[in-house]
């Protein structure tokens, strides 16, 4: 069985952390708590709702799946979240298909996920954007 957990990028403190626990109201409030090293602990809510105005926590999935790329660190391969850059293109989710899916910025070839034999972490989208512009 495929673990789920997720990761949440600090947008305004450029910092990533491992969420630790996770609940949704009806209302669409995402409630959080995020594992970090100086607090402990730290608690989030969110609302969820897309008004245009950037979250400050951004919530992404792991994907099931580890890169190809063995170190001391990950000596079974780094976990692959969606937003991360791959040589390939960038990882997301699509509801229409399905699964998990890596494309360029142009759009001009998506690929399921699963397809690519040994992929490999570059980074994630908020570290380097530029990797993904034309």
């Amino acid at each position: 069985m495929r673990k789920i957990k997720f990761r949440a990028w600090d947008y305004y403190g450029k910092k990533m952390y491992e969420v630790d626990e996770l609940s949704f109201d009806d209302d669409g409030t995402i409630h959080g708590l995020l594992k970090d090293d100086y607090y402990g602990r730290v608690y989030f809510n969110e609302d969820c709702t897309d008004d245009g105005e950037p979250e400050y926590f951004i919530l992404m999935q792991f994907t099931g799946i580890q890169d190809a790329k063995r170190t001391k660190e990950f000596p079974s391969g780094k976990d692959i979240y969606e937003n991360d850059v791959l040589p390939e293109g960038r990882v997301f989710w699509s509801d229409e298909w399905g699964g998990w899916f890596v494309d360029n910025d142009e759009h001009e070839e998506i690929r399921p996920l699963c397809e690519i034999k040994e992929p490999v972490v570059i980074c994630h989208i908020y570290q380097r954007p530029e990797l993904l512009e034309g």
